[in-house]
């Protein structure tokens, strides 16, 4: 486990954070190389007995969740950021997605932002909140996002450090935040730097400001990352099952985090 991401754990866990999401990021289009190919069990493993071995893949977990002693549960992810439409798959279909807790895509265009939020099997549509975004965020595409079970995620950690991209935060949580009534939104750091993250008071704080109501401000911490899980477990299932599980897993909560 690379020093850099230990030590986010270890600060994530400390700051009273019980579920991360460790994420690959794939620019362009999937490749049948692109699965997870890391046992979580064993990164957490290393995380509890301090031995962290030399290793230079990514932080990124096999299917399974796996936890340790402080009841840190560590999650996988795959961002999918599209150069091009073709790059956008059908992630309902796709044998990549199934070794994946939690799928995302990080529209890069007008069209990958239609795409993403039209795709059955998308979990999380993230916005790269670190300058301005290249496409206009619609009420026609957010409602047909939420239809689907999709969430929106909006990444805070770029903006910790660099004013310019604090200012592409407000403006890109403000538009969006407007379109869904400040709820159906994730907070996440989008970060593996420790000095970058926050906790979660930190983050209800910043969430406050970025106009998402109250309820919601808590939702994005607990009920909507909750909600994005348990879309991605009933990824594959038939159509008709997909919203009793929704519902059912709703309830594990549990404030969650992103390395």
């Amino acid at each position: 486990m690379p020093k850099q991401t230990r030590e986010a754990l270890e600060t994530l866990l400390e700051s009273g954070y019980t579920t991360v999401a460790a994420t690959r990021i794939i620019y362009g289009k999937l490749k049948k190389t692109d699965g997870c190919d890391i046992d979580p069990r064993r990164w957490m493993e290393e995380l509890a007995t301090g031995s962290a071995q030399s290793t230079t893949c990514l932080p990124i977990l096999g299917p399974s969740a796996a936890q340790v002693g402080g009841g840190l549960t560590l999650l996988t992810r795959l961002t999918l950021v599209p150069e091009e439409p073709d790059d956008v798959p059908s992630i309902q279909s796709h044998k990549i997605a199934e070794t994946y807790n939690v799928v995302a895509i990080q529209p890069t265009s007008q069209r990958t932002w239609e795409l993403a939020c039209e795709q059955h099997g998308v979990d999380v549509v993230s916005l790269d909140c670190t300058q301005r975004l290249r496409f206009h965020i619609t009420r026609k595409q957010v409602d047909a996002a939420l239809e689907k079970g999709a969430k929106f995620e909006l990444l805070y950690g770029q903006a910790m450090k660099d004013p310019s991209a604090f200012r592409f935060l407000v403006s890109t949580a403000r538009q969006l935040t407007h379109l869904t009534r400040g709820k159906h939104v994730i907070m996440s750091s989008g970060s593996s730097d420790a000095v970058y993250l926050r906790s979660p008071h930190d983050v209800l704080n910043l969430a406050a400001l970025l106009d998402i109501t109250r309820s919601g401000s808590f939702g994005c911490l607990r009920e909507e990352p909750a909600w994005a899980v348990a879309h991605g477990r009933a990824r594959n299932l038939v159509e008709g099952t997909v919203d009793r599980v929704l519902r059912a897993n709703t309830a594990e909560g549990g404030v969650a985090g992103e390395v």
